[in-house]
C-alpha cells in the first residue's frame, strides 16, 4: 500500500497537534520520596517530567516541519502555464515581450511609452489579453499596474 507524501504529513501534523494540546492540558503525576527519618511518598501534581518535555520537543519539531512541507507543497501545487506566443498578434506579442523583459509587473502607462502604441490601443490590447488569462491589470491610485500572470 502506497502512502502519499501529502496525506503522511497531514496525518502526522494531525497528530502532533493532538498530541501537544493533550499533552500541556494533562500534565504528568510526579512522586517524590523524602527521606527524613522515615519515607514519605507526596503526589505534586501539574509538573512536567524530563519524558514529557522530550516528547514535547519532538513533537513540536515534527509539527513545524509538516507544517513547513504542507506549506511548500501548496506553493508547488499552483497551476503554472505556459502561453504560445505564435497564437498571439503582433501587437500583443510585442505587450507580452515588454511585460517579459521588464520582469511582469509594469505601469500601463510605461507600457505606452515603451511599446510605442496610443494608449487606447494598449488599452483594447490589454483588455484582450485580460480575456485570455494572460495578464491582469489592478488599480493603482490613478492608474494600472498590469501584471503578467506566467513564467515568462
Amino acid at each position: 500500500m502506497i502512502i502519499n507524501r501529502k496525506y503522511l504529513a497531514l496525518l502526522l501534523f494531525f497528530i502532533s497537534v493532538v498530541f501537544i494540546s493533550f499533552k500541556l492540558s494533562t500534565p504528568s503525576n510526579v512522586w517524590f520520596i523524602v527521606v527524613d527519618s522515615k519515607i514519605q511518598i507526596k503526589q505534586l501534581n501539574g509538573f512536567y517530567t524530563f519524558t514529557d518535555a522530550v516528547l514535547l520537543i519532538s513533537f513540536a519539531v515534527i509539527l513545524g516541519a509538516t507544517g513547513v512541507y504542507l506549506m511548500m507543497l501548496s506553493v508547488e501545487e499552483r497551476p503554472m502555464y505556459t502561453v504560445d506566443l505564435n497564437s498571439l498578434k503582433d501587437n500583443e506579442k510585442k505587450i507580452v515581450e515588454i511585460l517579459t523583459e521588464n520582469g511582469g509587473v509594469m505601469f500601463q502607462s510605461e507600457i505606452v511609452e515603451k511599446s510605442g502604441l496610443p494608449k487606447s490601443t494598449v488599452s483594447i490590447i490589454l483588455d484582450k489579453l485580460e480575456a485570455k488569462g494572460i495578464v491582469e491589470r489592478r488599480k493603482y491610485g490613478m492608474s494600472n499596474v498590469v501584471i503578467l500572470k506566467f513564467n515568462p
